[in-house]
């Protein structure tokens, strides 16, 4: 509890605790195509979202290792549209463009789509 405590109140400071991981450690910030081969995981989001930051640390850096992370952020202008359809419902996660889950991460629904995906290849 203490984690997310401190977690969630790096979203009130400007310099954010640098003991511990952010969502941004694990976030792609490149709009171009995945170099790495690597499943994409589309994490829609807002700033200080704690129930996002919660859904990144039940993944753990093992899971999120196998994907390369993006973020949209909703709140943006550009992503009216998203913002409209998941302002009540996120973390909303997308896996190559596919929906997955919203509101919490599944982790089972993760580790058999990525199974599914790694079998394709």
């Amino acid at each position: 509890a203490n984690t997310l405590l401190q977690r969630h109140k790096t979203c009130l400071v400007t310099q954010p605790d640098p003991t511990h991981l952010t969502r941004h450690q694990y976030c792609s910030k490149s709009r171009g195509t995945n170099l790495a081969g690597k499943p994409v995981l589309t994490l829609f989001t807002k700033e200080c979202c704690q129930l996002c930051d919660e859904a990144l640390e039940d993944l753990g850096p093992e899971r999120l290792d196998m994907v390369e992370l993006r973020e949209v952020d909703i709140t943006l202008e550009e992503n009216e549209h998203w913002f409209n359809k998941y302002r009540y419902e996120i973390p909303v996660f997308y896996l190559n463009k596919k929906f997955l889950c919203k509101n919490r991460m599944d982790l089972d629904l993760f580790d058999a789509e990525i199974k599914k995906l790694s079998q394709e290849t």
